[in-house]
């Protein structure tokens, strides 16, 4: 009577577990046709135009105008030109600068 009781015994536990592993291959090959097997179709388009390049830009400053200040003065102390400033700034008025009014400057050359 051990023979048989080690036969059923194998069978209550063997089922389950045959059970599980066919429901987990099964639950396998479905994820596997679920997902796109193609990794090219996960990433972006390639760019069909000119490759655009990223320049750093340079860090800009400004100048705070105090009372006094004029753009010819301006320029003078940064070792730059009135038109330079006017090209950079096309809002300010040259000949009516205010305190506190920021002009920018041009980058430093290197």
């Amino acid at each position: 009577m051990n023979a048989v009781n080690w036969r059923a015994e194998a069978r209550r536990y063997a089922v389950p577990v045959l059970l599980l592993i066919l429901v987990t291959v099964g639950a396998l090959i479905v994820r596997g046709a679920l997902d796109d097997p193609r990794p090219a179709a996960r990433a972006k388009p390639a760019p069909t135009g000119p490759e655009k390049v990223r320049v750093k830009r340079a860090a800009v400053k400004f100048h705070l105008v105090e009372s006094g200040d004029t753009l010819g003065g301006i320029a003078e102390r940064y070792g730059t030109t009135v038109t330079r400033l006017q090209v950079l700034n096309p809002s300010v008025d040259a000949g009516a600068l205010r305190v506190g009014q920021q002009i920018r400057l041009p980058a430093p050359t290197r």
